[in-house]
């Protein structure tokens, strides 16, 4: 049945009181009252429907009540609807029924533990310190260490050292103000990680409107967070065009984050229009950014990079770099090489001669083809298609643009003999 909001409460005094209360709803009203049992369900109001001013359908909430009565209420005179466990509800007739004391609060909140009532525990636990605000156990469970004679959390402490809690650690102000900044940073970077990637869908796509869009759009780019959706989809793109338009781009934005990906170009990319382009957008201003990357890139294990750094030092200039050039004159490499595996040789005696079938050390093929072997012998032509293998040997390297770099940058040519090299600048810095 329905009641008028009215008679509601008459039935709230008789609920709570209620013995052997089980588990139970909360159902509280705007008005201020609180009904408690079990929920039955909802449901449109007859005549809602019907609205003729053309408002949202009310409905209702049906709802058995602890003392088994049934009764229906219009949503719009509901506050707010709490599902309780019968844990709960055991617990709220347990706190308005146990006296203002230390111990009966300690004792609700140790059974409060047992139900696996967390926030009801912590909730006793701080009633308690209301009473007793030196309890040494109430106040460890909830957190707090003593600290220079005061009770404080664990982060007023850290904070009084210094120290403040982020990720689940413990960093000075610096490093958090540091993440902090870096956070920021990165949620900007990934900002432009959609943008990016729908103007080089465009750029590849069949649709030249859209392609002259997108080419302008990225044009436009002068946000030091755009480089890293600039590297994922333009650094390394097979169609040359679009790795100068990478660098031009990285050109036009200011600051030093775009040096580290200009100088990846330098050293990585195979186009030469492409490392021309690269070293024209450092500019002057940026090369004290870009030499100690350079150098470094000196000791790289690939040949190839080594060579691309000592060219874009030589256009530089910095001569810094001459001790790490004369080291780079002749490097030595691992590279792969296929060679003929391993085949066996098989001998027959055929017409008295011995027959030799397969590879054949080129010492034994000559002896062979000038008679010197015993009784004469054969070798077989090898029609049957060589197996090759790939091996790792070791290669030395005479570094020409390394050369190059360092007689442009010191006037002299002493070779790729670094022991006078090293003789001379050591004359020369003394």
């Amino acid at each position: 049945m329905l009641f008028p909001a009215r008679y509601y409460f008459a039935f709230i005094g008789a609920f709570l009181a209620w013995p052997g209360l089980c588990g139970a709803d909360g159902v509280r009203l705007r008005s201020g009252g609180e009904i408690r049992g079990v929920i039955l369900g909802d449901r449109v109001a007859p005549g809602d429907d019907a609205n003729p001013g053309g408002q949202a359908k009310k409905s209702e909430i049906s709802i058995e009540t602890l003392a088994g009565t049934r009764i229906t209420i219009h949503r719009d005179e509901i506050d707010f609807v709490e599902r309780r466990t019968p844990q709960f509800e055991e617990y709220l007739s347990r706190s308005r029924q146990i006296p203002e004391t230390v111990e009966a609060h300690w004792e609700l909140a140790e059974w409060c533990r047992l139900q696996g009532l967390a926030d009801e525990r912590k909730e006793q636990l701080e009633h308690l310190l209301d009473l007793d605000p030196d309890h040494p156990d109430a106040r460890k469970i909830l957190g707090y260490v003593r600290h220079l004679g005061r009770w404080m959390t664990k982060e007023d402490e850290m904070a009084e050292r210094g120290y403040f809690r982020y990720n689940g650690r413990w960093v000075t102000r610096q490093e958090l103000e540091l993440k902090q900044a870096n956070a920021t940073q990165r949620d900007a970077e990934l900002a432009w990680i959609p943008k990016v990637r729908l103007w080089m869908t465009w750029m590849v796509g069949h649709d030249p409107q859209r392609a002259a869009t997108a080419l302008s759009e990225l044009k436009k780019i002068q946000d030091p967070n755009a480089i890293v959706a600039l590297e994922k989809h333009l650094s390394q793109h097979p169609n040359e065009d679009l790795r100068l338009l990478f660098v031009a781009i990285l050109g036009q934005i200011e600051g030093p984050r775009a040096v580290p990906p200009l100088v990846g170009r330098l050293l990585g990319d195979g186009s030469r229009f492409v490392r021309r382009d690269a070293l024209r957008a450092l500019s002057p201003e940026r090369y004290v950014l870009a030499v100690p990357g350079l150098i470094a890139a000196l000791k790289h294990k690939s040949n190839v990079v080594i060579c691309h750094a000592a060219e874009a030092l030589a256009e530089i200039g910095d001569q810094r770099a001459v001790p790490a050039l004369i080291d780079a004159l002749v490097t030595r490499h691992i590279v792969q090489v296929q060679v003929p595996a391993a085949q066996g040789v098989t001998f027959s005696n055929a017409g008295g001669l011995g027959a030799f079938s397969g590879i054949v050390p080129p010492e034994v093929e000559i002896a062979a083809r000038t008679g010197q072997l015993p009784y004469g012998a054969t070798i077989l032509p090898d029609n049957i298609p060589r197996q090759m293998k790939v091996v790792n040997v070791t290669r030395e390297f005479k570094n020409l643009p390394v050369l190059d770099a360092l007689e442009k940058m010191t006037g002299n040519n002493l070779g790729f003999n670094e022991r006078d090299w090293h003789l001379w600048w050591a004359v020369q810095k003394g």
